[in-house]
């Protein structure tokens, strides 16, 4: 070997010895520092499924190295994050990626302290970021679960590096709700993902009800998760009067996903001129006092409630202002509750000729509609309740089907301008006083019904009567 290469060669190791002894004295010197990190959960039943943590100080580029010691997997409560195996972190950022399995859309915007093992302050740490809802697909999880990196900064202000040696970092996660549904609290049925709207909150005087959202209930707020398909309004409990109930609504409009307006749902709403049903076809029943005392509201349209079957007890009871109800295309429907239309004062007329299925008619159901100058009943109806017609002192005239095999007492009582009653029976027909097993006072004959409707029903059996087949 040449005394030239034997030279280099010398240097080389010379050089290379240096570089590992500044190396490891750096090595010694530099603070090595363990994180723990704990992720703790604010909501209720919550579990997900931690891809990846990576760290990096944050002046360095790239995306950070992954944590040695962590292993995906799923977790429900806390997190430890162990940083033991990396060095020379000063100030540096962590990233979380998780995949969110049960909720999505927590923000985090908070900043703490840093503590050591001593419980010595040896910096601050924040965090930002969103879980957001955009579709993943890792082997070990659904494919419909939801991603997102939670990024937490960290800058170390203690110069003392001996207090470097541990510190803890907890993340909270506070609930994100999204503004659109804020206001509206839901009851959530994780059974089929249908959803009640238990209450309104909000302050908004024009509002749409949604007909599906991705936020649920988990105890205590709402968080966004599965999505839901919103399938009536709730009726009145312990913890709502209504949904609206005596708010200061002015037009609302349903979702066409809504099968039932729960009792009480509107109660009250006295400035609410407008509710729009138009594309309500699944809608199966109105409940009691849903619309009870909406005195602003002048017309309602159910033409497209082909699928409505109920029109509760007192549901529309003192709509003072209603002038049309629009009820051509329910078809299905059956039975119009006690005192439904009470005291519609303004209604002129109401057209049931196409609500095939109707059998019953309630007990006082439009009394005191003194304006109302015709209705049509049906073939379909069996039943008509007492004082059911009473005080509609416009009207003039009524047919009464030959289906109809029961009439409560009083149907027309205070009818003053009506004059004609066409009594379509063929049944022989017996009166009874108003009382359950009442002895019977009268026997009549289809044909002396048909002829003296008017009287019988008006005059002679007023107010002590009931007349059944």
């Amino acid at each position: 070997m040449s005394l030239k290469l034997k030279l280099i060669t010398f240097v080389s190791i010379c050089t290379l010895m240096i570089s590992m002894l500044i190396v490891g004295i750096y090595a010694v010197l530099s603070p090595a520092i363990n994180i723990k990190g704990s992720v703790d959960f604010d909501i209720t039943n919550s579990t997900m499924f931690v891809k990846d943590v990576r760290a990096k100080n944050t002046s360095s580029s790239g995306e950070g190295t992954t944590i040695g010691d962590f292993t995906p997997g799923f977790i429900n409560g806390n997190l430890v994050l162990n940083l033991q195996n990396f060095e020379n972190l000063e100030n540096f950022t962590l990233y979380i990626d998780v995949v969110n399995l049960t909720t999505t859309n927590y923000q985090t915007t908070n900043q703490e302290n840093l503590l050591n093992q001593n419980n010595e302050i040896i910096g601050i740490y924040s965090t930002s970021g969103k879980i957001f809802n955009d579709e993943v697909s890792i082997s070990s999880a659904p494919t419909s679960a939801k991603s997102g990196t939670i990024k937490v900064e960290v800058t170390i202000t203690e110069s003392d590096t001996s207090k470097l040696s541990y510190g803890s970092i907890i993340i909270t996660f506070e609930e994100f709700i999204p503004k659109e549904y804020s206001d509206f609290i839901f009851i959530t049925n994780d059974t089929d993902n249908t959803a009640a709207l238990e209450r309104y909150t909000g302050t908004a005087t024009e509002v749409t009800i949604p007909s599906t959202f991705s936020i649920r209930e988990s105890g205590r707020a709402y968080i966004e998760g599965d999505t839901y398909t919103v399938t009536s309004i709730a009726d009145a409990s312990s913890s709502s009067n209504g949904a609206f109930y005596n708010s200061t609504l002015t037009n609302v409009t349903l979702p066409d996903t809504l099968t039932k307006i729960g009792d009480y749902a509107f109660y009250g709403c006295s400035s609410l001129t407008s509710i729009d049903l138009s594309g309500c076809t699944s809608l199966q029943s109105i409940g009691i006092y849903a619309l009870y005392s909406c005195s602003s509201l002048t017309e309602i349209n159910l033409s497209g409630c082909t699928s409505l079957q109920s029109i509760g007890v007192y549901a529309l009871y003192s709509c003072s202002s209603l002038t049309e109800i629009n009820l051509s295309d329910c078809t299905n429907l059956e039975s119009i509750g006690v005192a439904a239309f009470f005291s519609c004062k303004n209604l002129t007329n109401i057209d049931l000729s196409k609500c095939t299925k109707l059998t019953s008619i309630g007990s006082s159901a439009f009394n005191i509609c003194s304006n109302l100058i015709s209705i049509t009943i049906p073939s379909s109806v069996t039943s008509i309740g007492s004082s059911a017609f009473a005080n509609c002192s416009r009207l003039t005239t009524i047919t009464i089907p030959s289906s109809v095999t029961g009439i409560g007492y009083a149907i027309f009582s205070g009818c003053t301008s009506l004059n004609s009653i066409t009594f379509e029976t063929t049944y022989d027909w017996r009166i009874t006083a108003p009382v359950a097993g009442a002895p019977i006072l009268a026997e009549l004959k289809a044909e002396d019904v048909r002829e003296n409707a008017l009287d019988y029903l008006t005059k002679k059996y007023t107010s002590n009567w009931n007349a059944i087949i």
